[in-house]
């Protein structure tokens, strides 16, 4: 009795100072995608192309899904059946499993990460990445026997009332996706959902919601000195933005850049001299999906060696002595020589 008491003294301690025992659970709040249109299947037997249609926003169309993928009667490798058809007993017309399907995105640029025996966890991992789920399970989550089958073969499993809905968002107690059926949508508690996904081997198809861009082209140099490199490349169809990474060469290699910017020309400045950068380029798509990386390698100029001034090579000056006049002498600047006569004079003569 006395505990019972003291129950409500400790409950408004509680309130009064804002604090409720940690062993209380918080319910989590819910995770839903937004941006994920409800479509309605075309055939009876399309739920798969519907579901993988609303991932892509429904950019890509159930019809066009459909043409990519190929008819088998295993559905781990096309399609099996009539789309119009109904399954029945015999389940000769059926559908199509996860790895055709994604098959069929990459066909239009779209990736997907096809899972088996999946878990919760990761279910909720790529809801959180912003990736819609196409989950395999039984119509309405219905108790259905899976069976076997052979073809080729190859032994694979075929479940009564074979279904696709596509998850965009969870809770702590379930699971809300897109059921292409009737275009609605719908959640299932977390036990009932897992049992059904169970019958198909936990398999799914988490979708990255936007095509991934085309890789870039035409990545050149278009500057390079001592002092900076610049790059520029050609634009890439459905590309937002770039990623850039310019890694500087040595022991041990330095990231000098790593981001994403709007442009197509990126300037590396403060570089060092006879260094070799290197620079990888991805197209980056709205949603974040990424292109492959292209790349390419520069080497910094060594700075020119400056040339030295010579210096002057100082001359000996040589001064010519002065002649030293010869006693008697007489220093004649222009001698002018005139000769002498050789003819006597005559002598005048006597007369007797």
């Amino acid at each position: 009795m006395r505990h019972l008491l003291r129950l409500p003294v400790l409950l408004c301690l509680a309130l009064i100072f804002g604090a409720l025992p940690s062993s209380v659970p918080v319910a989590a709040s819910p995770r839903i995608l937004t941006g994920f249109p409800l479509l309605r299947q075309k055939h009876r037997l399309t739920c798969e192309s519907s579901a993988a249609s609303m991932a892509t926003r429904g950019s890509i169309l159930e019809d066009q899904i459909m043409a990519m993928i190929p008819r088998n009667v295993n559905p781990n490798l096309g399609f099996r059946g009539n789309p119009d058809g109904s399954q029945g007993t015999k389940l000769i017309d059926y559908g199509v499993y996860a790895a055709p399907v994604h098959q069929a995105l990459l066909r239009y640029g779209y990736q997907s990460d096809v899972l088996t025996y999946g878990t919760n966890a990761q279910l909720k991992a790529y809801i959180d990445r912003g990736w819609p789920v196409v989950t395999w399970v039984s119509y309405h989550l219905w108790r259905v026997v899976p069976r076997l089958a052979w073809a080729g073969g190859v032994q694979f499993f075929l479940v009564p009332y074979e279904h696709t809905i596509l998850l965009i968002g969870y809770d702590g107690q379930s699971v809300i996706g897109n059921d292409p059926w009737n275009g609605s949508r719908v959640r299932y508690d977390w036990a009932n959902f897992d049992r059904a996904w169970g019958y198909f081997g936990n398999m799914a198809l988490a979708v990255q919601p936007c095509a991934v861009p085309d890789p870039i082209s035409g990545l050149r140099t278009v500057r390079l000195t001592a002092q900076e490199i610049s790059w520029t490349w050609q634009p890439a169809a459905r590309a937002w933005g770039y990623q850039v990474q310019v890694t500087r060469h040595g022991r041990p290699d330095s990231v000098m850049y790593a981001g994403i910017i709007g442009g197509r020309r990126f300037t590396l400045g403060s570089i060092t001299p006879g260094k070799i950068y290197d620079i990888a380029v991805r197209s980056v798509a709205v949603c974040g999906a990424m292109s492959d990386v292209s790349r390419m390698s520069a080497r910094a100029p060594y700075l020119p060696t400056p040339t030295p001034t010579p210096t002057p090579t100082p001359v000996e000056s040589t001064v010519q002595p002065s002649p030293t006049p010869t006693p008697g002498a007489t220093l004649t600047t222009t001698a002018t020589v005139t000769p002498t006569s050789t003819t006597p004079t005559p002598k005048p003569t006597a007369k007797p």
